[in-house]
Formats: structure tokens, C-alpha cells, sequence
């Protein structure tokens, strides 16, 4: 029995990344969702929460409608009620890991330990993103570390209070201090990428030594001038 969809206004959608286990829209799968709408073909129905709007299954399939089509675009929407928003989190999970979107290592305890802060069980979010329970135990408890207390927590307010983070792979040292990430390593870790320390250090190395730095991009230069400040001050080298 097919389920009942309704004609929607795509923009009155909303694409919230949180409760997605990918933070962000691919850009690839909406540009081939467009050439599709423009050889007329008709793209599934997206899954949006009835209470609020939000898409849990179909953002680039919204995207593209919007791409092609303008404001005016609509788009066929199934509406489902969920419990709550770590329900929610789930269902979009699964959703997509079914339609065969891959995860990266830092996008799977990501959404496990986002998925813990609603109570989601370990072995459920396990599941949602193919992964053993077990392996899934280790990305939540060896990869993120509490978060920093916020400065208007009570006195008696412990780092856990606040959530554990995700940690990307030059920060997973951190898990192993068992301190909360201070205000500007969390900052650090929402800006860099997830490689090792030593792959970005050999990536600098290599490209200086080769000769393959084009010296005429002044960005380029001027932030290599900021690195070689910033290693004469450091105590580590």
C-alpha cells in the first residue's frame, strides 16, 4: 500500500543538518538530481517531520527541486510524526545509510554521540550506521572528549555536563588526558580536517622541498611567513 503524500512548497522545508549523520548537502547527488528533473523524470517522495517541517530523508532531493525549478518549486512530501528529536535523528540516519550514503570514521561518532545525548542506546545508533556495537562503544568513548563547561554552568557543573565531542583525528590525543577540551581546541576541532598531525606536517614538507609552492599566490606565501612565526615561538620544535 503506498504511502500518502502530499504537494508541498520546497521552501518552506527545513534542511537542519544536525539531525543528519552528514553535516552537509552533496552538491554532486543535487546537481544529478537536477539534470534529472530536467529530463522530466519525477525524484521519490522526501520524509519531513509533521510538527516541524524538517527534512529526515530527501535534502538534496529539496535542493534540487529548488535549484530547477525557483521558489515556486514543490515537491511531494511524506509526513511522519516522530517521538522526539533523537527518534528523529535515527530514522535519518538509517534513511540514508540504507539508500547507500557512506560515512566517514569522524561522521559515525559524530552522530553516535550525538545520538547519545538524546539517550539513544549505543547499539541502536550501532546499527543505523553499520557498525558493531563494540566498534561503535570505542568511536564514542576513544574518540570524543567532554566538552568545555560553559561559563554560566552552576559551580558544581562537571565537563560531562555539557556533552561529549566528537573529535577529529589530530585532537584524538586528547581522550586519553581525560580532560574536557578547552574553548579554543573546540574551536580547533570545528575548523580542521581529520587526517593525522604528521600527513598535514609531511603534506608541507613535501610541497617545500619539491618546489611545487606556487610562490606567486601571496595567500599562500603570507601564511607560510605566519607558520614559520608561529614555529619560532613554539616550544615544541
Amino acid at each position: 500500500m503506498a504511502k500518502k503524500t502530499e504537494m508541498v512548497l520546497a521552501n518552506v522545508l527545513v534542511l537542519d543538518h544536525d539531525i543528519h549523520a552528514k553535516l552537509k548537502i552533496n552538491q554532486f547527488d543535487v546537481s544529478n538530481m537536477v539534470k534529472s528533473l530536467e529530463a522530466d523524470c519525477r525524484l521519490p517522495p522526501v520524509v519531513a517531520c509533521r510538527r516541524t517541517n524538517r527534512v529526515h530523508d530527501g535534502r538534496c532531493r529539496v535542493s534540487a527541486a529548488i535549484k530547477h525549478y525557483g521558489d515556486e518549486a514543490t515537491v511531494d512530501v511524506e509526513y511522519r510524526d516522530f517521538v522526539n528529536d533523537g527518534e528523529a535523528l535515527v530514522f535519518s540516519v538509517e534513511a540514508n545509510v540504507a539508500q547507500g550514503t557512506s560515512l566517514t570514521p569522524f561522521e559515525k561518532k559524530s552522530v553516535i554521540a550525538r545520538a547519545a545525548d538524546y539517550g539513544i542506546p549505543v547499539w541502536r545508533m550501532a546499527k543505523a550506521v553499520r557498525v558493531t556495537t563494540k566498534r561503535a562503544q570505542e568511536l564514542l568513548d576513544y574518540c570524543t572528549a567532554p566538552g568545555p563547561v560553559a561559563s554560566e554552568a552552576p559551580a558544581d557543573a562537571t565537563p560531562d555536563d555539557s556533552g561529549r565531542v566528537p573529535l577529529k583525528g589530530p585532537l584524538t590525543w586528547i581522550n586519553r588526558t581525560g580532560n574536557p577540551l578547552t574553548p579554543e581546541q573546540k574551536k580547533c576541532n570545528e575548523k580542521i580536517g581529520g587526517m593525522s598531525v604528521v600527513f598535514y606536517v609531511n603534506t608541507i614538507i613535501t610541497l617545500i622541498e619539491s618546489g611545487s609552492i606556487d610562490s606567486e599566490n601571496e595567500k599562500i606565501i603570507e601564511r607560510l611567513r605566519h607558520l614559520k612565526d608561529v614555529l619560532n615561538k613554539t616550544e615544541y620544535v
